[in-house]
């Protein structure tokens, strides 16, 4: 019945997560003889595709502010100090606990490739790396453009000596997600365009990999989607024009 309840407005991947945490809760009831087993455990999950959101991404011209904004100096600093970082993450389609995660080793400049492994999440108040991600597919090599290699590029040059992380703060820690989200919210106005979070970056980038003619797994496995199917799902408005012109054929 609660499963039932939480799938009316929440995804499937949230659902598995409530799942989890009271799991969590019942195995330790169990172990002090609070109950005798664990209701939760063979519970059948609704599918991955289940209440997937749509996405819309950011138009070309809407992108072109806003790395403009991004990227903008005031006298010879950066305007934004985490503006490169959301660049990255436009060009590379990383999720945002994702790029909180990388450290300068993950990079190779010379090969221009980007390796995803870790994640950031926020415990306690505190930012903690997971030496992991968020699926197993998302454990991937991202292939770098020119404007991310610019990225990198600025962002080594704010490096603070001897700091290991590719987003850092002037002290050298890592810079939290609340930090990334007031760069993202301050280039919207600055380039009056509407704030949609800073998932839109991702999802734009997806969105220019098939106007290039990108082919969806290619594009799933490049966001670390767990499987095309999801991709298909959570963008289907890209699909849509293909799909009416393939009928009309």
């Amino acid at each position: 019945e609660y499963i039932n309840r939480l799938e009316a407005d929440l995804s499937a991947s949230t659902i598995k997560k409530q799942k989890l945490m009271l799991s969590q809760v019942l195995d330790h009831a169990m172990l002090t003889e609070v109950i005798q087993r664990n209701p939760v455990q063979g519970l059948q999950m609704p599918p991955m595709t289940h209440n997937i959101k749509v996405v819309f991404p950011y138009e070309k011209e809407e992108q072109e502010k806003l790395v403009a904004a991004f990227t903008e100096q005031k006298g010879n600093k950066l305007r934004l100090r985490y503006g490169w970082g959301a660049v990255l993450i436009l060009e590379t389609g990383l999720r945002a606990g994702e790029a909180l995660a990388l450290e300068w080793n993950d990079i190779d400049e010379e090969k221009r490739t980007l390796r995803v492994n870790k994640n950031m999440v926020r415990v306690d108040g505190k930012n903690v790396v997971q030496r992991t991600t968020k699926t197993a597919s998302g454990k991937r090599t991202i292939p770098l453009n020119t404007k991310a290699m610019e990225a990198i590029q600025n962002l080594r040059g704010q490096q603070v000596r001897g700091c290991p992380y590719v987003f850092a703060t002037q002290t050298g820690e890592h810079v939290s997600y609340r930090h990334l989200l007031t760069t993202m919210e301050r280039a919207c106005e600055a380039a009056g365009v509407e704030h949609r979070g800073l998932h839109a970056l991702r999802h734009s980038f997806a969105s220019n990999l098939y106007a290039r003619g990108v082919e969806v797994k290619v594009i799933s496995k490049l966001l670390g989607h767990a499987s095309v199917e999801i991709t298909y799902n959570r963008y289907i408005h890209f699909f849509e024009g293909d799909i009416d012109d393939t009928l009309r054929q």
